[in-house]
């Protein structure tokens, strides 16, 4: 076992004091994955990000802004393309009555995401899947909605799963030029949303069916 970066976990929990909505164990939970990345940061390369600070603002910070997209009090998301588990594993850290796949092709970074599944706690509701994704039928057919971060061509991704069924939401951390091009994309049957990070952060595109 990998003991947790110290600063890296003060950091997160600094963080989350805004978060006062975010029960006490959710907090450790998130708080315990961060620290986890940055002490596996230090024999792979997981982020590029070395300041524990700004990483608690661009991964986790940015990874919690998503919940308005997730009003529903149960669900399954597949994350897709997951490397350090942000925003996948965050997310799930964060909605306990949901169920999830961290989809990674790397298989390091897959070794990362299932020991920090495990030593948070969530090994009874978050696979990890350790393969390449090539196709929108590659992702898990009970996952609702898809979660994506740094993920190659998002534009073409976020078109292909949204002229399918399921996913009935795509959630994505875009630039802003990529989430107007996507937007237009979609199909007339979804509705787009974009909510934005801060400045120069980018923003965050929530694609979603209409129910009809």
């Amino acid at each position: 076992m990998i003991a947790p970066d110290r600063e890296a976990l003060g950091a997160a929990r600094r963080l989350l004091r805004r978060r006062p909505e975010l029960p006490e164990e959710v907090r450790e939970r998130l708080a315990l994955h961060f620290g986890l990345l940055y002490a596996w940061n230090a024999r792979i390369n997981l982020t590029a990000l070395r300041d524990p600070h700004v990483g608690a603002v661009r991964l986790l910070e940015e990874s919690l802004e998503a919940l308005p997209c997730f009003p529903e009090p149960a669900g399954t998301l597949a994350d897709l393309g997951s490397g350090n588990g942000y925003p996948g594993l965050a997310l799930l850290c964060a909605l306990p009555g949901w169920s999830g796949y961290l989809v990674e092709s790397v298989e390091r970074k897959a070794a990362f995401l299932s020991a920090a599944v495990r030593e948070v706690g969530l090994g009874d509701r978050v696979r990890v899947l350790h393969q390449r994704i090539a196709s929108p039928r590659d992702v898990p057919d009970r996952a609702g909605t898809v979660t994506m971060r740094g993920f190659p061509r998002p534009v073409d991704w976020i078109a292909r799963l949204a002229a399918g069924e399921p996913p009935r939401r795509v959630v994505a951390w875009l630039g802003k030029a990529d989430a107007v091009a996507a937007a237009r994309r979609v199909g007339g049957s979804r509705r787009s949303r974009v909510i934005p990070l801060g400045e120069g952060r980018g923003v965050l595109l929530c694609v979603e069916r209409l129910r009809g």
